[in-house]
């Protein structure tokens, strides 16, 4: 309802909020592989070290619109991490 996923550095916890996952569940003999990839992307935010909590970015599911611009890159980053350690853990998609 706030974050959806998150990845928090300031306490080093990776947020999964049940409503998400239950979004996930919608997609019935892919919701591991919807799981797997929101998971492999928010790593994907603590391996590249993105400081969204520093900068207030991540403190909600739909962010201030300048602040997203300025985030686009790492966002596609960890999409596209996401996607590749989805695929290496063996999800199709």
């Amino acid at each position: 309802k706030k974050n959806g996923a998150a990845y928090r550095r300031a306490d080093n916890k990776l947020i999964f909020e049940v409503q998400l996952f239950e979004v996930c569940q919608s997609f019935r003999e892919n919701s591991e592989v919807a799981i797997a990839f929101i998971l492999g992307h928010e790593l994907a935010h603590f391996y590249h070290h993105h400081e969204w909590g520093e900068t207030g970015f991540g403190m909600g599911f739909l962010p201030d619109k300048v602040k997203f611009s300025e985030r686009i890159a790492e966002e596609k980053d960890a999409d596209v991490y996401g996607g590749f350690v989805t695929y290496l853990a063996g999800y199709d998609f």
